[in-house]
């Protein structure tokens, strides 16, 4: 597989060093970045892209609203931890 056993063995152990907090904070991130995209372009497909559209736009702050919530969250666990 893509991972030897060594990494297989200790990738969920309690090894809470920075390196593997970094990059559970850059995987946590780049998933929320992706929903975020993905959210942004289904409410473009929903209501044709029309900016003037105030259920477009209020869609839209809905969304940054719940992603910089979900950011937040993402820092304050790994702080937490």
């Amino acid at each position: 597989g893509r991972h030897t056993r060594w990494e297989r063995r200790h990738r969920d152990g309690s090894s809470w060093e920075y390196g593997n907090k970094h990059r559970k904070y850059n995987k946590a991130m780049a998933r929320l970045e992706r929903q975020e995209r993905e959210a942004r372009a289904k409410a473009a497909r929903h209501y044709e892209g029309d900016r003037r559209d105030p259920r477009y736009r209020e869609r839209l702050a809905e969304i940054d609203r719940r992603y910089d919530h979900k950011r937040d969250k993402v820092e304050r666990n790994l702080r937490n931890d």
